[in-house]
């Protein structure tokens, strides 16, 4: 039995692995440097190598493993055990010492008002050059996209502009976490910056939508969708929309986009592009308003 130790566990899980609470599940999917979990009740959390940025519901361990080599363990019973966290018959993670770990905090008036137009054109530009094709940066290239998947994303981005139903878009895509899921993810993130707008009612609608539970998806995303509802995002996401709304530093806007573009293979690129999208709607309808008042 190999012994990890627990670094810290995101505030949610963190209380789950106290010893009053009985934690009972199996594991859920394997990869290099994650293992996720699902609880008895369907609750999925993950385990995983440590990261910089906050992640929801994580329980970091510390030192370096490959965790395809346990691929054995998939399916296999999951449960706290004397201040272990037992994996099967292979994996147990010392619990003694960990951290919990909070969101960070927002950090709107410490970076001050900037200058959310340009830096969203700005942004889209960059993006247009180092995000990663295949989903949803396709609504913003321009001409019509030749692949199925880039010209659906096309079609049923430009729809929620008009209807601000995200139903034809969750669930649609490739991978664990489908590209629209994670478009979804960074419009919610960028909207909850943006309190009284329209855009804000709209992602008010998709988590309404969410807890219907009427979407399609993988549980891994779902999951995901589920942490956005409550205001839980992955801290590279919040710290780019961030630098779109109040940063000043180009240096730091362009290593925001960098660490968010490294989320998953295209996952980081969808995000970036649903949070832009949620941006350049809110602008929109902002100058919309604007015109009909001096009509």
């Amino acid at each position: 039995m190999r012994t990890l130790k627990g670094l810290r566990a995101e505030e949610l899980l963190y209380r789950r692995l106290q010893p009053c609470c009985p934690f009972k599940g199996k594991i859920h999917s394997i990869f290099s440097s994650t293992m996720n979990l699902m609880e008895e009740g369907g609750r999925l959390w993950t385990l995983s190598i440590e990261r910089e940025m906050y992640l929801p519901g994580t329980l970091e361990i510390s030192g370096k493993i490959n965790f395809e080599e346990y691929q054995h363990l998939l399916g296999k019973p999951v449960h706290l055990a004397s201040g272990m966290l037992v994996l099967g018959h292979s994996l147990q993670v010392d619990l003694s010492e960990i951290l919990m770990r909070k969101p960070e905090e927002r950090g709107s008036l410490a970076k001050g008002a900037g200058n959310p137009k340009d830096n969203l054109e700005k942004t889209l530009e960059e993006l247009r050059i180092h995000g990663k094709r295949g989903g949803c940066l396709s609504f913003f290239l321009p001409g019509p996209q030749e692949g199925y998947l880039e010209k659906a994303f096309q079609d049923r981005i430009s729809a929620v502009k008009t209807t601000g139903d995200f139903r034809q878009i969750l669930g649609l895509g490739l991978g664990l976490t489908p590209s629209g899921d994670d478009f979804a993810l960074g419009f919610m993130a960028m909207a909850s910056y943006l309190p009284g707008s329209l855009v804000r009612d709209t992602a008010q609608k998709l988590r309404t939508l969410l807890e219907h539970g009427t979407v399609s998806t993988t549980e891994v995303s779902l999951q995901m969708l589920h942490f956005g509802k409550e205001d839980r995002f992955p801290g590279a996401l919040t710290n780019f929309c961030e630098e779109i709304l109040y940063g000043s530093d180009a240096e730091k806007r362009k290593s925001a986009m960098e660490k968010l573009l490294n989320i998953g293979s295209i996952s980081g690129t969808d995000m970036a592009s649903g949070a832009l999208f949620a941006l350049q709607l809110h602008l929109e309808q902002q100058c919309g308003g604007n015109d009909d008042k001096k009509s």
